[in-house]
């Protein structure tokens, strides 16, 4: 076998061949190749012309490759260790995956969560796209199979100008309907100032509460209560559709700032816990529920309220996403599919209470879930700030379960990010198989029943689009239901499974519910008790700058067979529809929206906007590549 420097000299040989770049011949090892002009199609390339240089397949060299292996040290390392690997051992510790939970002689290591640690999801409210006007609806949707996708409101964009301009392709996302409404008599709020608050500070406001008053308080045994409140948020974009004279007014800059979005709720309601907005992008909502258990385990507050929200007010974000061809041309989110052409935008807001376990169950509090564990983490230096990592995915993944003192093994369902885009979706179900394959072998003969059921694997957002910040506790919400009812939904959109995830789970046992699927039945695989076997789930949520997060869930102890949240306890009669405030489309113009269609991104954003979406092209590439690396 060459050497790990003659394996290096052959990588930059290579990547200087079709980068028609001869300083990586001898050049900086560590420097980034994408920041040299690998887009897309430059990366497929690299990576057949890597499998003919090395003899190597596609299962060793994906076309992923050069963005998990940014670098010619990197790129050469990876394919060293698969040359000379002949034990899944090996090449599990060199990619940098977990090793396996310990099984340990203590009794405690095995337990899922001891019962201090384990806290209770105890009020769910949420408005998602649908017609998910309550958690329960939100779960017939999933279930029956509707597709949450429907035409852009007219209230909210200028459409037809949108197009005709070509500013915009798409006329489709997933969206919640009257959010210009607000009952500001009941939250004690001045009309004047509710019309200058942003639509997400008045749902935020509305749902926190709601999720509350389900976990059996009122506006009464609120006030003072020591509540901690963390709202995932990354849309700012009340501002862009304001006049400028409400900006300026008394209650502008209350009105628009993120830090608000939480602020509001603990000033409303009289909550002095920590306060604060989470903003990781499209991770936040499942980084606000890992700080709110952090918090809760270190009794810095009774309860905690973690939500989401994000609303599409403004065409700004539109037109980005469109000029890096970022959303689905065909409206569709394909999660794992062949065809899978990029993500559809969604829009909503969610909310859980959270409280320790042991005191939901003294004071009589509803139980829909329980937390086990959770983490958070971040890419680190990886190509670029965008490209998503495998590496930093596994280890937040098996953080997480070893928070949870769970094996992979016990876990019987994950909800994952899933967002339907060709690069993300194999990275993502690449870190699950690596972490599940690498606890195969640990364990005994009473694992082995857990171990023949296969694993299920699922996304919200076929069915409600991607709520970005929001999303992950859309996915939070549906795994809770999925534990409970001991059932998976439809995954919508999927009629075959994208070769590059067949080739990075190759020996991963999982399935996908479809609309076809003869079973929807969920295996309990966890911890036994008296009750029988605990119920386990998995649920990710990445942001498209680094910031990873994992919660890990059990069912609810003495699984009830009942669909609903109702709260068991009395509460007040929560707030109305309310008075409406008017919203319409954005007449302002912005600087980006002034530049011409080709204008609209400068070579360095289109450089590394395209590592997001190695999409469309690759089955013409496939086709044409054979012969450029000969």
């Amino acid at each position: 076998m060459d050497s790990i420097e003659e394996i290096q000299q052959k990588v930059a040989g290579v990547i200087a061949g079709v980068l028609e770049d001869s300083s990586f011949i001898g050049g900086d090892a560590d420097r980034s190749i994408l920041y040299r002009g690998v887009d897309s199609l430059r990366a497929l390339e690299l990576s057949a012309c890597l499998q003919t240089e090395f003899d190597l397949g596609p299962e060793e060299i994906p076309n992923t490759f050069v963005f998990e292996n940014p670098t010619v040290r990197q790129a050469a390392e990876t394919i060293a260790a698969a040359i000379r690997a002949t034990a899944s051992a090996s090449t599990t510790l060199e990619f940098g995956s977990p090793t396996p939970l310990s099984s340990g002689d203590d009794e405690d290591d095995n337990q899922a969560g001891s019962d201090n640690a384990r806290l209770a999801i105890v009020g769910i409210s949420c408005r998602l796209p649908g017609g998910a006007v309550s958690p329960e609806r939100y779960w017939d949707i999933l279930n029956e199979g509707v597709d949450g996708v429907t035409e852009i409101p007219a209230h909210r964009l200028d459409l037809d100008r949108l197009v005709a301009e070509a500013k915009v392709y798409v006329r489709k996302g997933a969206f919640v309907s009257d959010v210009e409404h607000f009952d500001h008599e009941f939250f004690g709020i001045p009309a004047s100032e509710a019309e200058a608050m942003d639509p997400q500070q008045r749902l935020t406001l509305h749902v926190v509460y709601e999720s509350l008053s389900r976990a059996g308080w009122n506006k009464q045994s609120l006030s003072g209560l020591e509540a901690g409140v963390f709202v995932g948020n990354s849309a700012v974009e009340w501002s862009d559709v304001q006049p400028e004279a409400a900006l300026h007014g008394v209650y502008g800059r209350s009105g628009t700032a993120s830090a608000v979005l939480a602020n509001r709720v603990s000033h409303v309601l009289g909550l002095g816990g920590v306060s604060v907005t989470v903003d990781s992008a499209c991770s936040s909502s499942l980084v606000a529920v890992d700080l709110a258990c952090q918090a809760l385990r270190e009794g810095r507050c009774q309860v905690a309220v973690a939500a989401g929200v994000h609303l599409h007010l403004s065409e700004r974000r539109w037109i980005q996403l469109c000029s890096t061809k970022m959303l689905s041309p065909s409206a569709r989110c394909r999660a794992f599919d062949a065809q899978a052409d990029g993500m559809v935008r969604g829009e909503g807001v969610a909310a859980v209470a959270i409280m320790p376990l042991h005191l939901a169950l003294a004071q009589g509090r509803p139980v829909h879930g329980v937390i086990l564990g959770s983490w958070a983490n971040h890419a680190g230096k990886a190509a670029n700030i965008t490209t998503p990592t495998g590496q930093s995915q596994r280890r937040a993944v098996s953080a997480a379960l070893r928070s949870a003192k769970v094996r992979p093994s016990q876990v019987s369902y994950v909800e994952a990010h899933g967002t339907g885009t060709a690069l993300g979706d194999p990275i993502e179900l690449g870190a699950l198989a690596s972490v599940f394959t690498a606890d195969s072998a640990v364990g005994g003969d009473d694992d082995k029943s857990s171990k023949e059921e296969e694993l299920v694997i699922g996304s919200a957002k076929a069915s409600i689009g991607h709520l970005e910040s929001a999303s992950g506790l859309a996915g939070l919400i549906k795994a809770i239901f999925v534990l409970k009812q001991q059932q998976a939904t439809p995954q919508l959109h999927l009629g075959g499974l994208n070769p590059e995830i067949e080739r990075a789970t190759r020996g991963f046992r999982f399935r996908i519910v479809t609309p076809e699927s003869e079973s929807r039945y969920i295996a309990p695989k966890g911890q036994l008790t008296d009750k029988g076997k605990e119920t386990y789930g998995l649920v990710s949520s990445f942001g498209f700058s680094g910031t990873n997060a994992c919660v890990v869930l059990a069912a609810p102890p003495g699984l009830s067979s009942s669909n609903s949240l109702d709260a068991p306890v009395t509460s007040s009669l929560g707030p109305g529809v309310g008075k409406r405030f008017f919203m319409t489309p954005s007449g302002r113009e912005h600087p980006l929206l002034l530049r011409s269609e080709y204008e609209l991104l400068d070579s360095d954003e289109k450089l590394v906007t395209s590592t997001l979406r190695l999409g469309s092209y690759s089955a013409v590439w496939d086709d044409q590549l054979g012969t450029q690396c000969r």
